[in-house]
């Protein structure tokens, strides 16, 4: 990200590869675009199964995330 003549890097961590590999692809997508704009991304369709606390995440077939 540039700002202000400066540049800034982020880091997020997910434990969950496919998971991973979904929002890799909607923030490759969305690479030029504010930080508004990448806040206000809908992602509810790629939280299927998906809780922050592994013993309550749900089995879900690669195919149904989108």
């Amino acid at each position: 990200m540039d700002h202000a003549g400066a540049e800034y890097m982020g880091e997020l961590f997910l434990g969950d590869a496919a998971f991973c590999s979904e929002i890799y692809k909607v923030l490759v997508r969305h690479c030029s675009k504010t930080i508004q704009d990448i806040g206000d991304i809908d992602l509810s369709d790629y939280a299927v199964g998906y809780s922050p606390h592994p013993a309550e995440q749900k089995d879900v077939a690669p195919d149904t995330i989108h």
